[in-house]
C-alpha cells in the first residue's frame, strides 16, 4: 500500500484550499498525492503530471478522487479532500444504523450497483446493515454491519472498478 507523501515541516495551516488555475508547491503537492492515493486502490486513471498548475488534467483527477472517495464532488481541494488524500479512509466516520446523509446514500447507491438489494434513500436502516454484513461477507471482511476502516476501503475500491462514465453521471 503506498501512503502519501507528509512533510513533516507542513502543518493543517499550510494545506490550503486549492482550486483551478492555482499554482505552486501546494499543487505539486497536490498532484504528487493525487496519484499515490488513487494507486492505492488500484485506479487506472492516467497519472497526473506534477507540473504545479491546477489544469484540466488535475480538476478532472480531484474530481474522479472526491466520487470515489464519497466526498462532495466540487473540485475544490478543502479540508476534507486533503483529510483523504493524506489519511485515506481513515479520515471517514463509522458509519451505523441511524447515520444518514449524502455518505450514506452514495454507500447505498454503490451496494446497488454491485447487485445487492439496497433502498437508496440516505438513512442507514437496519435492512441497510443487513445488506451490508452480506457485503462484508462476499469480501472476507468481519460482518458488522457498519461502515469502518476495512469497509470503507473495500467500497472505495469497488468505486474505482465502475465505469468512469457511471460515476461522473452520479457526480454531476
Amino acid at each position: 500500500i503506498h501512503s502519501a507523501v507528509i512533510d513533516a515541516r507542513w502543518s493543517w495551516e499550510n494545506y490550503p484550499t486549492l482550486r483551478s488555475g492555482m499554482r505552486g508547491e501546494p499543487v505539486v503537492r497536490l498532484q504528487r498525492n493525487l496519484h499515490l492515493r488513487l494507486a492505492e486502490f488500484g485506479s487506472l486513471v492516467p497519472h497526473v503530471a506534477v507540473t504545479g498548475r491546477f489544469d484540466q488534467a488535475t480538476v478532472a483527477s480531484v474530481r474522479y478522487l472526491q466520487c470515489v472517495a464519497y466526498l462532495p464532488v466540487d473540485a475544490v481541494v478543502g479540508l476534507r479532500t486533503w483529510d483523504f488524500l493524506l489519511a485515506g479512509v481513515r479520515s471517514h466516520p463509522i458509519l451505523s444504523v441511524g447515520s444518514r446523509g449524502a455518505m450514506v446514500w452514495q454507500i447505498q447507491d454503490t451496494l446497488r450497483r454491485v447487485g445487492l438489494s439496497v433502498k437508496v434513500n440516505g438513512l442507514f436502516t437496519p435492512s441497510l446493515a443487513e445488506q451490508l454484513r452480506y457485503y462484508q461477507h462476499l469480501n472476507g471482511l468481519l460482518e458488522t454491519g457498519l461502515v469502518g476502516r476495512k469497509t470503507w476501503a473495500v467500497l472505495v475500491r469497488d468505486r474505482v472498478r465502475m465505469p468512469r462514465w457511471w460515476l461522473v453521471m452520479r457526480s454531476a
